[in-house]
């Protein structure tokens, strides 16, 4: 839409069109034009809300005018921290002139996401005096160097000396002033111990990983370079200039296959680094996690394959092998793999294993399986599977008609009821389906476009109840719970808003929801304990950024939530304070500390650990916290839980460990920690690299 087609719509009389919410949706477009128009109109009414969200997206002109039509009494604890975001020094310049106040989480929040003249602004007014000022600004990935200048300078020495190896450890994970920062660091503070925690960070850094490694390793003293640190840099890399100065130097490991299984896990370089590895190291046989890991490698996996058979033998493909292809894997290698054999070798259970991968190739790989498993029987299990996972534009009509159905079986029901062109595929095959409680609840609470199903079964006759339960399941809907639960209170007046509602939708942090569920039963504000219960949840869930895994800093969008929890810790601690249970769990059975350790958050885990969270809860398929901890890599968060004791080898309900978890994500140094203290798994080598030393440039 044009600026003027919206001064057009403006023009109509209808004050509803200028509210709180169309202003903070051009805020969030940083849309600062149509902003400002909306300012100028005389039905514009200021929230709160729309205060933050120009304080975060709006230019000086703009605030100037939100400021002149009595902005200035809303100038919040939230206003700032998200002024402190923006771009533009001279906003937060202006709101401190009208009486806004500088917090602890302002400074933290400019620190980690700010900007140096918005930092600047800040330190001119206040002090830097926290630790968590510090490590923030050794994240801040939109100006770490320049913030960092500005930290260094003002905070004292001491402090900096005694945060000296936290701060290079979270420097190395920059992925955009990692180099920058460290310089600064090394320059200006002498005789500094480079522990392996920093070096395995900066191997992990998948941006720069290389040259990073490579400037510390020409400024340390006397430190061996472990086999952990060159695992975990061989299955990240993405810079393949820099490994060759380090595979000179690994000749005399007895670990080499280790290091052929993490490269074999990269999808970029794997088979130029596994020629070099095989030309450089001395190993006699493989074990199957090489060849499992070559086969699963999504980039260049045939060649990896081929490689390997060319110094030990061809493959032997065994289901096993084949299951890996189909779940991992790629066409091409599936191909591959099934010219050295028959295609007797797909089996159901290989067909089960392609759909509902993570990959870009799920369809792909299994319409290439269908089309080599003619004498295949499509059974009701692989039926249920395409249903949930398979695209209606390609398998499911394929295996439907291969399968010889005629009707919707509750379990086929229960499987289709994610998928909204899918169940409509089979409504339309069949003409009825029965909707259980259970069948509803997978619809509301799984379903990314669960109205446009309920709307499709209604429009077909085919009725439902709405219970609280349902009620529930749509507030922990991922996609749209709030006009979701709104749609079923519409059609249900006799539904019953239970406290089991609140407390459901309060455990999973929706906001949204609390407020539709609070108004329908006349309240005019969300009840106090509920709205502290979803803070604690909301907090839990930041998601801190990972950028140790190939690809993943450019799959992942920018996530600045993933830098607040040094400005949200406090806020934990105070709820705790209050009394809110630690261990209520979401409807996915997980609690705040397992969200927690799988997003990362440290602080929040330990905090939360603190007020007596239950580290061997078990949530959906009976997971425990060390599950999500391994698959996100967070090798700190999985250290503290095995310290407390908590099972390694526990399976879950798909026979799959935290160590299968950590080796999957090429988490390598999190699967050989976990590998460490398995009863099954043999102690990861304690070899270094060669036993060099290296000296202080």
């Amino acid at each position: 839409m044009t600026v003027n087609t919206f001064r057009t719509l403006l023009g109509r009389p209808d004050e509803e069109l200028v509210s709180g919410e169309v202003f903070e949706g051009a805020a969030s477009c940083q849309n600062v034009e149509v902003m400002t128009i909306l300012v100028e109109q005389t039905g514009f009414h200021l929230t709160p809300a729309a205060m933050a969200a120009a304080a975060r997206a709006c230019n000086f002109q703009t605030m100037q005018l939100l400021l002149d039509r009595g902005g200035d009494t809303n100038i919040t604890g939230s206003v700032m921290q998200q002024a402190a975001k923006n771009e533009d020094g001279k906003v937060i310049s202006l709101l401190l002139d009208h009486g806004g106040v500088i917090s602890l989480d302002t400074m933290i929040l400019a620190s980690a996401l700010g900007y140096a003249k918005v930092l600047r602004c800040l330190l001119q007014r206040g002090e830097a005096e926290t630790r968590s000022m510090l490590r923030a600004g050794a994240q801040n990935h939109r100006d770490g160097g320049a913030v960092m200048t500005l930290l260094l300078a003002e905070v004292k020495h001491e402090m900096v000396m005694e945060e000296l190896n936290e701060l290079m450890k979270q420097a190395a994970r920059n992925f955009n002033y990692a180099f920058e920062i460290i310089t600064q660091l090394l320059a200006q503070y002498e005789n500094i111990t480079v522990t392996e925690d920093v070096l395995m960070a900066a191997a992990s850094n998948a941006c720069i990983g290389g040259p990073l490694l490579c400037l510390l390793l020409k400024n340390v003293m006397k430190k061996t370079l472990t086999i952990e640190v060159l695992e975990a840099f061989l299955s990240t890399l993405t810079s393949y200039d820099m490994i060759q100065p380090l595979l000179d130097r690994i000749r005399e490991t007895s670990a080499g296959e280790r290091l052929l299984e993490a490269a074999a896990r990269n999808p970029l370089f794997g088979d130029e680094l596994i020629r070099l590895l095989l030309e450089t190291i001395q190993v006699s046989e493989l074990s199957n996690s090489v060849w499992s890991a070559a086969v699963a490698n999504q980039g260049c996996g045939v060649e990896i394959v081929k490689l390997l058979e060319s110094r030990f033998g061809k493959i032997i493909i065994t289901e096993a092998t084949m299951m890996t292809a189909a779940s991992e894997g790629m066409p091409r290698t599936m191909a591959f793999l099934l010219n050295r054999t028959s295609n007797e070798m797909i089996t159901e259970d290989v067909l089960l294993s392609a759909p509902g991968r993570i990959t870009l190739y799920s369809d792909e790989m299994m319409i290439f399986l269908l089309e080599k498993a003619i004498d295949v029987p499509m059974t009701e299990r692989l039926v249920n599977r395409a249903a949930r996972y398979c695209s209606v534009n390609h398998c499911l009509p394929l295996i439907w008609a291969r399968s010889g159905q005629s009707k919707i079986s509750p379990a086929l029901a229960q499987a289709a009821a994610e998928n909204y062109e899918n169940f409509k595929f089979l409504l339309d095959e069949t003409g009825d389906v029965e909707i259980g409680e259970e069948v509803l609840e997978t619809i509301v609470n799984k379903n990314c476009h669960a109205i446009e199903t309920l709307t499709m079964l209604l429009d077909r006759s085919i009725h439902f109840s709405i219970t609280p339960k349902v009620l529930i399941k749509a507030a922990g809907n991922v996609e749209e719970p709030g006009p979701l639960v709104t749609y079923l209170l519409k059609h249900s007046n006799d539904v019953s808003v239970t406290d089991d509602v609140f407390l459901s939708t309060a455990a999973s942090g929706n906001d949204e929801v609390l407020l539709i569920l609070s108004r329908h039963c006349a309240m005019d504000k969300v009840p106090v304990m509920w709205a502290q219960i979803s803070q604690l949840y909301r907090a839990a869930a930041t998601e801190i950024p990972n950028y140790s895994h190939p690809f993943s800093y450019w799959q992942q969008s920018y996530n600045e939530k993933g830098f607040e929890q040094d400005a949200c810790i406090e806020e934990v601690r105070y709820l705790l304070g209050q009394g809110v249970e630690p261990d209520l769990p979401d409807q996915q059975g997980l609690t705040p500390l397992a969200l927690a350790a799988e997003r990362g958050n440290e602080l929040i885990f330990k905090a939360l650990l603190d007020a007596g969270a239950n580290p061997c809860s078990k949530g959906q398929f009976g997971r425990t916290p060390l599950f999500g901890a391994a698959a996100g890599g967070n090798y700190e968060i999985v250290e503290t839980l095995l310290g407390m004791g908590v099972k390694v080898d526990l399976k879950d309900e798909n026979d799959i460990t935290p160590g299968d978890e950590a080796r999957k994500n090429a988490h390598m140094r999190v699967f050989r920690l976990l590998e460490k203290h398995s009863k099954r798994g043999r102690p990861p080598s304690e070899l270094s690299l060669g036993g060099l030393e290296l000296e202080r440039a």
